[in-house]
């Protein structure tokens, strides 16, 4: 015979849902709001290493041709990986990779970022990156010198490990303030449905009482502002019908 569940169960799992959905939504919101600013402000400051890196690229020394030295310079004190491409797609210095292994690396021509670069003036883009096999928040610029025609990119990047680290945070935080809501509720429904089940148990016993017995002077008293008290009123008055009634 399955398990009927009373007044208080049904009240106690209702308040769990909701905390639980309220927990979950806004976790979900506030997850999106945080990526979004996270990824804006590591764009931003991926804009500014670009330019400073184009800034030195197109000034430099005629003697400065060691275009992966300089990459690997340039990537030491803003904590990011400086890439620089050639007019033909040929990755010509990488902070990440020593310049022995620059011709292992497959032509950057067809990257979304750099297309853009040389379409529009500036690139973004998130993927992963082939050959560091991370996620990677890309920003690359177009570069000429004087009297140069050939443009090249110069593209920073960063891994988006930070950004998935807080958000691993911001759910870690919303768990703990679930767990405590989740408690909350119970004592809250607890306390709610004892005093309301109480009232309930006593207001069916003495309705029960005096459908059996005839006996209505005992019948529970509610306050009428609410709906119990609403139906105590009613019941009061079909006793006092039938008692009529029967009279009659």
């Amino acid at each position: 015979m399955p398990m009927r569940m009373g007044v208080r169960g049904k009240l106690f799992l209702v308040s769990v849902a909701m905390v639980l959905a309220v927990v979950f939504l806004a976790g979900l919101y506030l997850e999106g709001q945080l990526v979004e600013w996270a990824q804006g402000r590591a764009e931003v400051e991926l804009q500014g290493h670009a330019r400073l890196v184009r800034v030195l690229l197109e000034h430099r020394q005629d003697g400065d041709s060691d275009l992966d030295a300089l990459a690997d310079r340039a990537a030491a004190p803003i904590d990011a990986r400086v890439t620089i491409i050639a007019a033909d797609g040929r990755v010509v210095g990488d902070s990440e990779f020593p310049a022995g292994r620059l011709g292992e690396m497959e032509p950057h021509g067809d990257r979304p970022e750099v297309i853009a670069a040389l379409r529009d003036g500036q690139g973004v883009a998130r993927r992963t990156s082939a050959s560091l096999t991370t996620e990677m928040l890309y920003v690359a610029l177009p570069f000429t010198r004087p009297g140069e025609t050939a443009v090249g990119v110069v593209r920073v990047a960063r891994p988006l490990r930070e950004v998935d680290a807080a958000v691993r945070r911001l759910w870690i935080a919303f768990a703990v303030a679930g767990v405590f809501a989740v408690l909350g509720a119970v004592l809250l429904s607890a306390l709610a449905s004892h005093f309301l089940s109480r009232t309930l148990r006593g207001l069916v016993q003495d309705a029960r009482r005096m459908v059996e017995t005839g006996e209505r002077s005992k019948l529970l008293t509610v306050p009428p502002q609410d709906e119990i008290g609403g139906l105590a009123g009613s019941l009061n008055r079909m006793a006092e019908e039938l008692e009529s009634a029967v009279a009659a």
